[in-house]
């Protein structure tokens, strides 16, 4: 089944500041032009929510309406920023069971006390991989013992790593290598001043002399000679043993001579190699291989990093003490090591840290119960693997901490958005301002439009947004409410309804257009009257659209219109059986029987025959004829036959022309009868179910005809008598 849905829309022409604007409003959705939603509208629907339920004021002082849009903006923005948060969603990681329980991921993959820094800056290391092995060996053994003969055996192997370090660094630090250095150099120029005087010296004695060179008178002899030249000898002088001539650098000569005959050089060489032995108390069995080094640095149990390069120092120091052991003291070179003592003081720094911390492992498995100990390994333990798992999901957990730090700006821009105070100081404002006016507005509407004969209460409730909801109760004498429509016939109810619409409207202060929809239905007289006149009187400020189907309504707002000059403009709307909402002449009209009928059959009925039967333009112009027909024949009654004396709607009798009266026959009576009957068919709406019959033209205008002689016949008896 196809279901065809029509588009509901009305076209509406605005004045604004002299400007005509036109829009096509879509009666499903027009809450978007701002013309329509400005309107007031009075309906049934409004009458009847009035009574039964609690209504709000639309009136709204400035700074109301500011606050109120404010808070109005508030709520979008914070509805905004759910959205917002809702949308962000944190990316899905399974955490192992075993971290569960870690204070760091109770809060689940959020980690909101986490920074996008803390994550960047973890790093789960060989080292701490062969810690968190060793721990959890410790946790399965759960044998403390095991562990403090394991911390025993490492201090006692890192204890004598450290005595090795410092005697080999004894040896070859930076002071003492240079210390050997000079010595050597030394011994270098000992060894080289003896072996020249020996050369120099021996060249010149004789057999029987060189055997006399170590007794005592030899030395004895040249004792006295260094003495005798070193009395300031002229320089004629000549030696008194070999004759040769004495210079001036004799003495220096003989004081070498004398130190190799007295072995001096030797002496001083002597010295120079014991003070450099001194130095190198090491030996070579004491210093240990590459392999053994390593052997040894690898079963200490320390980070791989303090591992590498402690056995690199050791061995580089090994090395540079074994160059110092076996170097010949005689060659002229010299010894040059790369060993820095910084590098020593920070490694065996470290060392002595691990040294220090094993020592308090060892005071703790001592002292402390072996529950606590197991307990604080297992922190330990969960520690690293918490950092394990960081490193492995190092890019999610950043991702969800940047996802996070969004998050928490949000919550806090969302926060900012509370209305509590905002709405707090509305409230105050509203109870202030609008329940005293609204109050005073309602009772000063009702009591022009009952003359006060209908008491009600306007009873105020909880406020809310900025509005007070205002109910209308009826109180008897002992206090007891009740709802109006359990005590108020139906047109008091109209009435009470109308009060409070226009209470609203009157206190809105913009003076935009109200509209009636049949607003005395069910009035008395007297009631209907208040309601006129109370109607100009708005009208006075503003634009006032009526809809009604009570002719009287029309009437009585056109006679106090004209009284207290306002603009009065009326229309008819009217359906046939194809089209609704069909715009007429004015109920007012103040056409003439006699040309409009003239113009009908002599304008309007040979036009209409030049259109093609049955198309729009013949139904238009068809039904049009019709209608004013029918209209014309009603019209008679008022303007021939009684020739004015009443006319409907008007309290007004003019008995001047009452005698004429006596001229209408029963077949006068008969043809208007049966022309209003027949017409008045035309003019109603009927159902698409059972839709009328079509119009004859031939039989139209028989009777246009018809009508059109009987008015000029009574015309002419009329004119006749008198």
């Amino acid at each position: 089944m196809n279901i065809l849905i029509k588009k509901r829309s009305v076209e509406i022409e605005f004045v604004h500041e002299g400007d005509t604007l036109s829009y096509e409003i879509d009666l499903d959705n027009y809450s978007k032009n701002e013309h329509v939603t400005n309107i007031l509208i009075f309906d049934t629907l409004a009458s009847e929510s009035y009574i039964r339920d609690s209504n709000e004021s639309s009136y709204e002082p400035l700074i109301l309406s500011r606050l109120i849009k404010l808070i109005s903006i508030m709520d979008k923005v914070r509805l905004c920023i759910n959205g917002k948060i809702k949308d962000t969603k944190y990316h899905e990681i399974t955490i192992p069971n075993e971290l569960l329980n870690h204070c760091l991921f109770k809060e689940g993959i959020k980690y909101s006390s986490y920074s996008v820094e803390y994550f960047e800056q973890q790093q789960f290391t060989e080292d701490d991989c062969k810690n968190l092995i060793e721990l959890e060996k410790i946790v399965i053994n759960k044998n403390p013992n095991t562990q403090k003969q394991e911390l025993i055996r490492t201090n006692e192997v890192l204890d004598w790593t450290m005595n090795y370090l410092k005697n080999l660094y004894k040896v070859v630090n930076k002071q003492n290598v240079e210390f050997i250095n000079q010595c050597m150099k030394k011994i270098v120029v000992e060894s080289e001043i003896f072996e020249v005087v020996k050369e120099e010296f021996s060249s010149s004695l004789s057999c029987s002399d060189k055997n006399e060179i170590n007794t005592e008178h030899w030395k004895k002899m040249w004792e006295y000679v260094k003495e005798y030249i070193t009395r300031s000898p002229d320089s004629n002088d000549t030696c008194p043993v070999c004759k040769q001539d004495l210079k001036e650098t004799a003495s220096n000569r003989f004081e070498k001579i004398l130190n190799f005959i007295n072995h001096e050089n030797k002496k001083t060489m002597n010295q120079l190699e014991h003070s450099i032995r001194k130095i190198v108390t090491i030996t070579k069995e004491e210093i240990k291989t590459e392999k053994e080094l390593e052997l040894i640095v690898g079963s200490i149990r320390i980070s791989d990093h303090l591992k590498k390069m402690l056995q690199e120092l050791l061995i580089e120091l090994s090395i540079s003490a074994t160059i110092l052991i076996n170097t010949n003291y005689l060659e002229k070179k010299e010894i040059i090591l790369s060993v820095k003592d910084e590098k020593v003081e920070k490694i065996l720094g470290q060392i002595k840290d691990v040294y220090s911390e094993n020592m308090k492992a060892l005071e703790l498995l001592t002292n402390l119960n072996y529950e606590e100990y197991f307990n604080n390994i297992e922190n330990e333990i969960l520690e690293l693997k918490k950092r394990k798992f960081e490193t492995e999901h190092k890019e999610m957990l950043i991702a969800n901490a940047k996802i996070n730090k969004y998050r928490q700006k949000l919550e806090a821009a969302k926060v900012s958005t509370s209305t509590n105070t905002t709405t707090t100081l509305v409230k105050k404002i509203a109870k202030q301002i609008l329940g005293v006016n609204y109050t005073d507005e309602f009772n000063n509407e009702l009591s022009k439009l009952t003359d006060n004969k209908l008491q009600v209460i306007l009873k105020e409730e909880s406020i809310r947004k900025g509005k007070i909801p205002f109910k209308l109760v009826v109180a008897n004498e002992f206090g007891e409410e009740f709802p109006p429509d359990k005590v108020f016939s139906e047109g008091e109810r109209r009435i009470l309804s109308i009060a409070a619409f226009l209470a609203d409207s009157g206190l809105n202060g913009n003076n935009n257009t109200i509209i009636l929809d049949d607003p005395i239905s069910s009035l008395d007289d007297h009631y209907e009257a208040l309601v006129c006149k109370r109607i100009i009187e708005i009208s006075q400020d503003r634009q006032v659209i009526v809809f009604t189907h009570r002719l009287s309504l029309v009437f009585g707002l056109h006679s106090r219109a004209l009284e207290q000059g306002i603009l009065f403009k009326d229309c008819s709307i009217r359906a046939n059986s194809k089209n609704k909402g069909i715009i007429s002449e004015s109920i007012l009209s103040k056409r003439k029987v006699k040309p409009t009928l003239n113009k009908l059959m002599n304008t309007d009925l040979p036009k209409l025959k030049k259109e093609a039967p049955f198309s729009e333009e013949y139904d238009f112009q068809l039904d049009a004829i019709t209608k004013t027909f029918r209209t014309m024949v009603e019209k008679s009654i008022e303007d021939v036959l009684t020739e004015g004396v009443i006319s409907r709607f008007n309290p007004v009798i003019h008995s001047n022309n009452v005698r004429n009266l006596a001229l209408i026959t029963e077949k006068d009576c008969q043809i208007i009868e049966s022309m209003m009957s027949k017409y008045s068919f035309y003019a109603h709406s009927h159902s698409e179910e059972k839709p009328i019959s079509e119009i004859d033209l031939e039989d139209l205008e028989k009777d246009l005809t018809s009508y059109n002689e009987w008015f000029l016949s009574f015309n002419k008896r009329k004119k006749d008598k008198n």
